[in-house]
């Protein structure tokens, strides 16, 4: 890869990140992202918002896989720098870590730790949480990697 794209894909999701209280003069109640439900259609059209104004801004978007859960993509690093990624991840944000909240068990990342896991002879309960369990139990954060 490139060391002149940030990878943004299976970024890790903070629950505790508000919908609205990242953006400034937000008039709304800041909403917890695990209420917000967003549809998968929803996520996409979303997406596609994101990738429209990242054009806009002058930045292409490198998508690597929009087959999965959550779409695989990279931006410039020097999208970060200018200010662009934050002009058009900000309305994209809620959604995306909506959606990522809500499929965290089943994203590509979660198949793969459950996988590594499975293959060191653990039983997975079929939960990132419990996942991370095992991990965190058994010492396995550089062997199966970290949610």
């Amino acid at each position: 890869m490139n060391d002149s794209f940030r990878v943004v894909a299976g970024r890790a999701v903070v629950v505790a990140v508000l919908a609205c209280g990242a953006v400034a003069g937000c008039a709304q109640q800041p909403e917890p992202i695990e209420t917000l439900t967003v549809t998968e259609s929803e996520y996409r059209a979303a997406f596609a918002e994101f990738v429209d104004c990242m054009d806009a801004e002058g930045f292409g978007v490198i998508i690597n896989d929009d087959s999965g859960t959550v779409i695989d993509y990279a931006i410039p690093g020097e999208a970060v720098q200018s200010g662009a990624e934050e002009t058009c991840y900000t309305p994209f944000m809620p959604i995306d870590a909506a959606w990522q909240v809500a499929n965290e068990d089943t994203s590509e990342t979660a198949l793969l730790i459950r996988e590594c896991l499975e293959g060191l002879g653990y039983e997975s309960d079929g939960t990132s949480a419990g996942d991370w369990r095992i991990i965190q139990e058994n010492g396995l954060e550089s062997t199966c990697g970290t949610p």
